[in-house]
């Protein structure tokens, strides 16, 4: 039986299997490793507690055994353009853990919300595209309003949201996870740390599309994009502020629109092109004049990134209830990528016997206070 477990998380750490080998001190050499791999041998007790303190893990891990096999269906085709093979492969092993570690959480809490997607609406281009993001709003009851946080939406309807660091050329992935019966179990979306808040919405934004989108011809980049433009800023929204023709507009009443909206200058002013507000030869004007200020690497007034909350809030759920001890944590995401951010979790009863000054200790420490003098 081929050790997934060991191959993965080597991928995840962006390892070869010389470089595991070099971090092992030379213990083994690589073709033990592969034959460890591939189900041919198993390693030694000496050679197992080596590789558990190189991946920080529990030895049990190393088994190649999983709960529930799933395996991770990209949306689209662009998503890994431009980035090595080797840094695809980290890129999707990594992913795998996360996922594999959070709907080990979500089985317990949410027994039925797997395979929330909407059906996916045909298009075959940007102008049904527009049409399909307010479909997609209709469904989700959104109204026209500016959607608060896009990271709170999809993790509102269990599309996860995982943030990683990886190589700048890659923006994002989104993924349908099916289960070895090819069942659909929920959806995800990969994005970049490091980048602005308004950078990071369109890119969800983006990804979304790729996942309720069934794209029948044409270019699925531009569809994708036009999609995203209209779900994160409405044209009718558009027109109530702007008016359906412009010749002039102001940087200032552009940055109003878009703290409003929640998009960057650059998308927005695609947004009102496409939508005609504004003629091509002012748009190319706008577009020479963010190029010459400098916007369009960097723009004024960055929106704050986007945090995803639904990882801490579950794991807080289920232990607290009961339903997952902090032992059961640790060991469920000690291999993913993740496994700070649901570090220092304490059983319920551990918890309740600490003495009351230690647990608002703990609770003012959590939630960012301090104890009073």
């Amino acid at each position: 039986m081929k050790n997934n477990g060991l191959r993965q998380m080597r991928l995840a750490r962006g390892l070869s299997l010389a470089g595991l080998a070099e971090e092992l001190g030379g213990l083994v050499t690589r073709q033990a490793l592969h034959n460890y791999e591939r189900g041919l041998s198993r390693p030694s007790p000496e050679v197992a507690r080596r590789l558990t303190r190189v991946f920080g893990l529990d030895p049990s891990l190393l088994n190649g055994r999983r709960e529930r096999p799933i395996h991770c269906v990209p949306a689209g085709y662009r998503h890994y353009a431009g980035i090595t093979q080797k840094e695809k492969k980290r890129i999707e092993a990594a992913m795998l853990q996360a996922l594999e570690a959070r709907l080990r959480v979500q089985y317990p809490l949410y027994p039925a919300a797997g395979g929330r997607m909407p059906p996916a609406i045909s298009v075959r281009d940007a102008v049904q595209a527009e049409a399909a993001a307010a479909e997609i709003r209709r469904r989700w009851d959104l109204g026209r309003g500016p959607i608060a946080s896009m990271t709170g939406l999809l993790e509102e309807k269990f599309i996860h949201v995982i943030e990683m660091e990886t190589d700048d050329r890659f923006d994002g992935v989104a993924v349908t996870i099916r289960d070895a019966k090819e069942k659909s179990v929920g959806a995800a979306v990969v994005n970049r740390v490091g980048v602005c808040g308004e950078r990071e919405r369109l890119s969800l934004s983006h990804e979304l599309g790729h996942l309720v989108l069934d794209v029948r011809g044409g270019d699925e980049e531009r569809t994708v994009f036009r999609f995203a433009g209209a779900f994160l800023a409405p044209a009718e929204a558009l027109y109530a502020r702007l008016g359906r023709k412009r010749s002039c507009l102001q940087a200032e009443e552009l940055l109003i629109l878009k703290r409003h909206f929640g998009i960057s200058l650059q998308a927005l002013l695609f947004r009102l092109y496409h939508l005609d507000i504004i003629n091509r030869s002012y748009f190319d004007w706008w577009y020479r004049e963010l190029s010459a200020l400098g916007w369009r690497k960097r723009e004024p007034e960055e929106i704050p990134r986007e945090r995803p909350q639904w990882l801490r809030q579950a794991v807080l759920h289920a232990v607290s209830e009961g339903l997952l001890t902090g032992r059961d944590i640790r060991r469920i995401f000690a291999a993913s990528p993740e496994r700070e951010t649901v570090s220092g979790f304490l059983d319920r009863a551990a918890f309740k016997k600490q003495g009351r000054a230690e647990r608002r200790r703990r609770i003012l420490e959590a939630t960012g206070g301090r104890l009073q003098p």
